[in-house]
C-alpha cells in the first residue's frame, strides 16, 4: 500500500498568471488578498486573478484557464468559441480554455493593461519625485525649529516659550497675562 499523497501533491499545478501574463496585463488577487496569508505560499498562484472590463481570468489547473463574466451577451460569445472547452452558467458564464487561445477569449474580456511608459517618461517622472523624496534637497533646515518663536502674540511681539490655548480655528495661540480664558481659571 502506497502512502497517501498530500492536498497540494493531488490537485495540479496551475498557470503563474504574474509570469505568464504579468507584464502586459494587471493581475490582482481573488477576492482582493483577503485569503492571500491564508494560503500557504506553494499554493498562492491559484488565488491571482486577470481582471478585465467584462469579467476576469484566473487559474483552473494544468494548462487551463477560466474565465467569468456576469453579462449575458458576452457569455452567449464566450460559449459559442471553437477554443471552449466547457461553460456552465447562464447569468453568470463561466468557460474553461487552453492557455494558447488566450488571446481570443482577452479580444472580448478586454484585460486591463499595465501602465506601459518610456524610458523617457520615466526618468521624467523620476526627475519630478527627486523633489519630495526625504533627505534630499539642498539640506538646509530652519534655525527656528521650535513652534514658540514663530507665533506672534496678540500686540505683534513675538512669544518665546509659555503656554498656549487653541482657538476655535484649532490653531495654537498663546496665553498672555491678559487673556480673558487665563484669568477665567
Amino acid at each position: 500500500m502506497t502512502a497517501p499523497a498530500t492536498a497540494t501533491a493531488r490537485q495540479p499545478a496551475c498557470i503563474d498568471l504574474q509570469e505568464q501574463f504579468g507584464r502586459r496585463y494587471r493581475i490582482g488577487w481573488e477576492a482582493g488578498g483577503a485569503t492571500r496569508y491564508q494560503m500557504p505560499e506553494a499554493d498562492r498562484p491559484w488565488l491571482l486573478e486577470l481582471r478585465c472590463r467584462y469579467g476576469s481570468v484566473s487559474p483552473h489547473g494544468g494548462a487551463l484557464l477560466q474565465a467569468m463574466t456576469d453579462r449575458p451577451r458576452l457569455g452567449t460569445k464566450l460559449r459559442a468559441l471553437p477554443c471552449v472547452l466547457s461553460a456552465r452558467g447562464e447569468l453568470e458564464t463561466v468557460v474553461v480554455f487552453h492557455v494558447k487561445d488566450a488571446a481570443v477569449v482577452f479580444s472580448l474580456l478586454k484585460p486591463y493593461r499595465r501602465r506601459q511608459i518610456s524610458e523617457a517618461e520615466r526618468a521624467r517622472l523620476a526627475a519630478q519625485g527627486r523633489r519630495f523624496q526625504f533627505g534630499g534637497g539642498d539640506g538646509l533646515q530652519s534655525d527656528d525649529s521650535a513652534l514658540e518663536s514663530t507665533i506672534a502674540a496678540p500686540d505683534g511681539a513675538t512669544v518665546e516659550g509659555g503656554d498656549f490655548r487653541m482657538n476655535s480655528a484649532g490653531r495654537k495661540r498663546p496665553v498672555t497675562g491678559t487673556d480673558p480664558q487665563s484669568v477665567a481659571q
